[in-house]
């Protein structure tokens, strides 16, 4: 039987920020082939883990089981995503310029607050807006509907920009050892 790739793995590649803004807060962001990245949360990121703490390193018993509450685009005082001018033409003129560290929303799940960053250097195209209406998209579906925005690298530097962050087969040997740090 012949196997066909989906279309996150034939158009887009997998990068993660490991430990973002604390212990296990990874962040994807999926580099599509016309070098758009897409940012939403890693499947090992507390706010949307539900799976066995051997494997994602541990769930807080606050954050199990609970839905999450809200997702905000304000993201400071007086900063809000969903303010940004709209991007205009071919080089995105009027789009806030990001830094890989720079905060895009804030999830309260289970009581607690989690910082999002963008993970990579570049444009604010768009935040998810229908996360506003249905925060639960993030645990439903975050690698399509439940994406948190879009960002444009540097022109000419989108792959030096992902380059920073690490491959998914790094992140995978992280969960590896992070496993094995809970089991002994």
């Amino acid at each position: 039987m012949v196997e066909h790739m989906t279309v996150g793995d034939r158009y887009y590649n997998k990068w993660y920020k490991l430990n973002s803004r604390g212990a296990n807060e990874d962040i994807l962001v999926m580099q599509h082939s016309n070098k758009l990245c897409v940012v939403t949360l890693a499947e090992s990121h507390p706010a949307i883990c539900g799976g066995s703490p051997t494997i994602f390193g541990g769930i807080p018993d606050a954050v199990k089981g609970s839905a999450i509450v809200s997702v905000s685009f304000d993201v400071k005082p007086g900063v809000s995503r969903l303010n940004n001018q709209p991007a205009l033409g071919k080089r995105k003129f009027g789009a806030p310029f990001m830094d890989a560290n720079s905060v895009v929303c804030i999830v309260t799940r289970g009581g607690r607050q989690f910082k999002i960053e963008a993970g990579v250097r570049g444009k604010l195209l768009e935040v998810n807006k229908s996360l506003l209406t249905n925060p639960e998209l993030i645990l439903t579906k975050p690698n399509s509907n439940g994406y948190i925005a879009i960002i444009l690298p540097p022109h000419g530097k989108s792959d030096s920009e992902c380059q920073k962050l690490v491959n998914h087969e790094v992140y995978l040997e992280e969960l590896k050892r992070r496993s094995t740090e809970l089991d002994s």
